[in-house]
């Protein structure tokens, strides 16, 4: 969790450098006011590596 987009599309795409092939998405996420957790609402981004190739691409991977 971090209030940066940008940090947090750093950290998940340093953690996709470490594999050959995966995905990751930055949700925007609040904390609950009732209850426990947190609501997650739009994608801002993804990525996906194959074969060591990592592609960003906006927007949801449902």
């Amino acid at each position: 969790m971090t209030g940066s987009v940008a940090a947090a599309e750093k950290a998940m795409l340093d953690a996709l450098e470490a594999l050959d092939d995966g995905w990751g998405r930055v949700r925007l996420a609040h904390l609950r006011v009732v209850g426990i957790g947190y609501h997650y609402g739009e994608t801002l981004v993804t990525a996906h590596r194959k074969s060591g190739t990592t592609t960003i691409v906006p927007g949801t991977r449902e």
